[in-house]
């Protein structure tokens, strides 16, 4: 019983944060704020650490941009770190390593999430934030399912406007998200 146990949770962990690159449209749920921190007013941009809603395909991504006087989304910018080619078989080879890309995550976005974390953030936070999305896009990345996945890639955003991140960054991102919200409640 215990080895199937440990096979159930090697093969979720495979599964988390494979490939995205699909651009369909959908209607899109509200976030849902988890921190009330300050008005709307005086926090003009968002940050939604959110996962893909595939329990057997599991990934965190972000969603960020400005938003109005009452809280609601002007503009919609996703992106998420994942391995760049690989196809299905990308997540099985990021368990040594494949490489990797910082893009968008438009279909994903347009799906309900599994888990949100809804941070509203000042304009400093939003250019920290801004800047840390395009460093990490310009380098050059290595996707590893353990050592530098999509957990790795939010939590980096997490630390850059100031927020906790879970140390643990093999977590399924349901339960990373989940932990995300809880360290900065």
């Amino acid at each position: 019983m215990c080895w199937r146990l440990a096979l159930a949770a090697f093969v979720f962990t495979l599964s988390a944060c494979a490939s995205s690159g699909n651009n369909f449209s959908t209607t899109h749920p509200p976030a849902v704020d988890a921190t009330a921190s300050a008005s709307f007013a005086t926090t003009p941009f968002y940050v939604d650490f959110r996962t893909r809603p595939d329990i057997t395909d599991s990934h965190t991504f972000l969603e960020y941009g400005a938003q109005d006087s009452s809280g609601r989304p002007i503009e919609r910018k996703t992106v998420g770190f994942y391995p760049r080619s690989g196809g299905a078989l990308g997540p099985l080879i990021g368990i040594v390593a494949i490489a990797g890309e910082v893009g968008q995550e438009d279909y994903f976005a347009n799906l309900p999430s599994s888990a949100t974390f809804h941070r509203n953030l000042t304009a400093e936070q939003y250019k920290r934030l801004t800047d840390y999305i395009e460093s990490e896009r310009t380098k050059r990345q290595i996707f590893n399912l353990i050592f530098n996945n999509c957990n790795d890639f939010v939590a980096g955003a997490a630390h850059a406007i100031g927020l906790k991140a879970p140390i643990l960054r093999i977590l399924p991102p349901p339960l990373f998200v989940m932990l995300l919200a809880q360290l900065n409640s």
